[in-house]
């Protein structure tokens, strides 16, 4: 034990050293914050030796133990360890996320780093302390956490969503159909689909034929999908078990959208509480984390772009930052690169990269989007879509074109890689380490879902797309909630 602590130690020695006015670096923490679902905002740990030693670094993950990445996390609990400065001021050194483990069994740890720094251990996953896991799970209890939502038995598929009002859900792992719905007899456009937090229903943005846009609730077990009255858009399923989180249209007389940001329970969606991002924005567009715990809103006014970071655990927005001045013809995208601890924004143009650890953008001006020849990737007014991010790169593509997914690194802008270039993807998404497409047949217009697998190179043709299926989204269901048995199309409605 002392071998590994020391290592450990020596390690965090070092870093602080480099940053002014330590006390001194060794020993167990001198604050910890810890958020996550259940506690009412931050709950800090000062003043409790015992306790702050148990949760230091290397005393609560043991470093000498890795662990492989979870295929599906469950809910963590995100601790910030901080050191005291001889003046007295608490600076963050570094931050971990205990994920427990559902029935009793020992949860793991993911060493996200050192803040304003890095370690060998960024990144990695490590068995924890069963006598730290003891201590934190006491403290945890004693303030609220809701240790249920371990309970839940959620899975990723992707929904396919029609412009003929049918819906897909399907086993991203075999692309194989787990469920077909027609929804209603009006046949709504089908454009988006959130689950709900439960995974046991699935909230779908539609339009009808007139354009007008709507919002219905699928019940997945019981097959009824009814209208429900929202006031914009549900964004994302709070990590929480409990909440969806709403971008609200509604406005002021004689003032632009809010675009505020609203909690509502999944199950009254009665106001929980409001946001406000700004009540003179003329454009807003939000862009969840994967697991729900952040959404990234770009705001655009007066010629100017801002990023916001709304933290779903503490309810309210972390950071407000400055892009800069709108190019022209900018269309924004953003992504979440959750290896890196980054949110990538692309305004067709540039690439800027968004730090988590220190809330700020990093080079602050952005990188041109170049190909190989040093040439301008993107143009004016073209958008250049974006399917995701992982480990510094951001997969691009150009909508119904030919040329496939463009992979290109968040630093310095350049183009990696030309992936699947006969593709002509009209949507991509990235989930884990496979790029799933919708892409057309140029001779036959037909689409087929292909499955494209970033560590070996593969690209399999899985699934032929039914007429009208043109999107998907990624979510996280209940596999009991799904219909059993032979896997017909189930008419849903709200009769």
């Amino acid at each position: 034990m002392r071998t590994r602590i020391g290592l450990a130690l020596v390690l965090a020695a070092l870093v602080a050293l480099a940053l002014p006015g330590f006390a001194s670096a060794k020993g167990p923490a001198s604050r910890i914050v810890i958020v996550g679902p259940g506690l009412d905002g931050e709950l800090e740990l000062v003043d409790d030796s015992v306790l702050l030693g148990a949760l230091s670094m290397a005393a609560l993950e043991d470093f000498m133990r890795p662990a492989e990445p979870p295929a599906h996390p469950t809910p963590g609990f995100e601790l910030t360890r901080y050191f005291e400065t001889n003046t007295g001021q608490y600076v963050p050194f570094d931050q971990v996320v205990y994920h427990p483990a559902p029935d009793g069994e020992p949860g793991l740890v993911h060493y996200l780093g050192i803040v304003n720094g890095s370690s060998e251990y960024d990144g990695r996953w490590f068995h924890i302390q069963p006598s730290g896991e003891r201590m934190l799970r006491d403290v945890l209890s004693a303030h609220g956490a809701n240790f249920e939502v371990l309970a839940f038995t959620v899975r990723p598929y992707l929904a396919l969503l029609s412009a003929g009002g049918a819906l897909r859900v399907i086993d991203p792992a075999t692309l194989d159909t787990a469920a077909a719905w027609q929804i209603g007899a009006s046949q709504p456009s089908l454009v988006r689909a959130t689950a709900a937090p439960r995974g046991d229903a699935l909230f779908l943005d539609a339009l009808d034929e007139a354009g007008a846009f709507s919002t219905l609730r699928l019940d997945l077990a019981d097959a009824r999908a009814c209208p429900v009255k929202m006031p914009g858009e549900v964004v994302t399923a709070a990590p929480d078990g409990e909440n969806l989180i709403v971008a609200s249209w509604q406005a002021r007389p004689g003032e632009a959208p809010s675009g505020q940001i609203e909690v509502r329970p999944a199950d009254t969606l009665d106001l929980g509480q409001a946001i406000p991002v700004s009540t003179a924005t003329a454009a807003v567009q939000h862009f969840p984390s994967p697991e729900g715990r952040y959404v990234a809103t770009l705001r655009h006014d007066a010629g100017e772009t801002w990023l916001g970071l709304f933290d779903t655990y503490l309810g309210e927005y972390v950071t407000d930052r400055r892009l800069g001045a709108m190019p022209d013809g900018a269309v924004y995208r953003a992504a979440w690169d959750t290896t890196r601890g980054a949110v990538y924004v692309v305004d067709g143009q540039h690439v800027y990269r968004f730090s988590l650890s220190d809330l700020a953008f990093n080079p602050w001006r952005g990188f041109e989007l170049k190909d190989e020849e040093d040439r301008p990737l993107g143009k004016p007014g073209v958008a250049l879509e974006v399917a995701g991010a992982r480990d510094g790169f951001v997969y691009l593509y150009r909508p119904g074109e030919a040329g496939g997914i463009l992979r290109v690194s968040a630093v310095l802008g350049r183009l990696d890689e030309r992936l699947w270039t006969e593709l002509a993807p009209m949507y991509a998404l990235l989930h884990g380490h496979t790029l799933y497409a919708l892409a057309a047949d140029p001779d036959t217009g037909e689409s087929t879902l292909w499955a494209l697998d970033l560590e070996t190179g593969a690209a399999e043709q899985r699934a032929q797309a039914w007429k009208g299926e043109e999107r998907f989204s990624l979510v996280w269901l209940d596999p009991a909630a799904l219909p059993g048995g032979e896997q017909a199309i189930v008419t849903a409605s709200c009769d």
